[in-house]
């Protein structure tokens, strides 16, 4: 099987594991719900990170949470050092999600994109500026929505 068919097969699987709920998708539960919320806590993710609030951005990730990042697979756990360690060592971050879609998969799972703009002062005082795109899989565990998987690609903003 090609590399690409078994990645195809893969995201399939993770697609259909993912929208697997109990229950019905009652309009409790139905997609304008899921987006709504999904939305919600895109909005409270982004603002973690802008008030640099590690803990708080951190409690977003899923236990198993795992991420492609600049090319490179990236651990929970070396994913919460990172937020960490970068958060008290900037003196200012501001942070945009703009062009936001939330794609419903189900009662229990979202897909959103977005794409970022991000302004870092450092604690030297140099500003770093940076844009890119992000994808995030959330799932709801219970009444909270968590990420489970991410992929994000920065590129250094043009001076």
């Amino acid at each position: 099987m090609r590399a690409l068919d078994r990645l195809a097969s893969c995201f399939a699987l993770v697609l259909a594991a993912a929208c697997a709920s109990t229950g019905s998708d009652s309009s409790s539960d139905g997609p304008d719900r899921v987006e709504r919320e999904v939305t919600e806590a895109l909005r409270g993710f982004e603002a973690a990170q802008e008030q640099r609030d590690a803990t708080r951005a951190v409690a977003y990730l899923a236990p198993e949470f795992r991420m492609f990042l600049d090319g490179e697979r990236v651990e929970r756990d070396a994913i919460v050092r990172q937020i960490a360690e970068t958060f008290a060592s900037l003196e200012r971050l501001e942070t945009s999600f703009d062009d936001v879609e939330v794609l419903p998969l189900g009662p229990r799972a979202a897909l959103s994109s977005f794409a970022f703009r991000d302004e870092i002062e450092l604690a030297g005082g140099e500003t770093v500026r940076q844009r890119g795109a992000t994808t995030l899989l959330w799932r709801r565990d219970g009444s909270r929505w968590r990420i489970v998987y991410a992929h994000s690609d920065h590129r250094p903003e043009a001076q």
